[in-house]
């Protein structure tokens, strides 16, 4: 769980570290819950830090142990590798793949509930709709995203959200929001270390250039 507050920060090094450690923990105990869902957490820690390669290494591994688990996580699980796979994809570009893989975990995620992965899809899906040329479909799926995150009280996930809206077009009001999380961000960031790694982040480097004379 705290791997998660890591990841948020985008100090990448540090949450696969703590990845790593539950991994082997759940392991050395032969209790599979913590060990597929560090596992799933690694995939998003590969993909963001553009280490795609190591991403599709642990892929087939993980996918493999999903399939063969029960349990009353599965199904979170299952939406969340969908994600996962939906952002391999669009570190390569694959943008079919992107849409598949980002649609299958919006529905998972609409029928369990899950607003954040629902947000998650919707925003990895838009990405592939521009690239295909349907911008309009990918702003009517991030106005979704926005509101999906709105809803959860969490505004490192609003953040991401925004920030893909701000790749794709920019507007002053979605810049200005975007610029108040970061600032908001920053006061609650316990050490130096870990608001170094955010500051540094492109997404928010991305909300600097674009609302520079925002007042924080």
């Amino acid at each position: 769980m705290s791997a998660g507050f890591h990841l948020d920060l985008f100090a990448y090094d540090r949450a696969e570290a703590i990845q790593q450690e539950a991994r082997e923990l759940a392991r050395s105990a032969d209790f599979a819950p913590p060990v597929i869902s560090a596992s799933v957490d690694l995939l998003f820690t590969y993909v963001r830090r553009h280490d795609v390669g190591r991403a599709e290494q642990l892929r087939d591994e993980v996918r493999s142990t999903i399939a063969t688990a029960g349990g009353w996580h599965g199904w979170l699980w299952r939406l969340r590798f969908s994600e996962a796979v939906a952002e391999m994809a669009a570190a390569r570009h694959s943008w079919d793949e992107v849409t598949a893989a980002s649609t299958a975990c919006i529905e998972q995620s609409r029928t369990h509930g899950r607003a954040k992965y629902e947000a998650l899809g919707l925003a990895t899906r838009a990405l592939a709709f521009h690239a295909q040329g349907k911008t309009y479909e990918a702003l009517n799926d991030l106005e979704h995203a926005a509101r999906c995150a709105a809803t959860t009280g969490d505004p490192a996930l609003e953040l991401r959200v925004l920030a893909t809206r701000l790749s794709i077009e920019p507007t002053e009001a979605a810049a200005h929001r975007a610029a108040r999380l970061v600032a908001g961000i920053e006061r609650e960031i316990p050490d130096a270390n870990l608001a170094a790694a955010f500051s540094n982040a492109d997404m928010v480097q991305l909300v600097r250039r674009l609302a520079p004379s925002v007042s924080l």
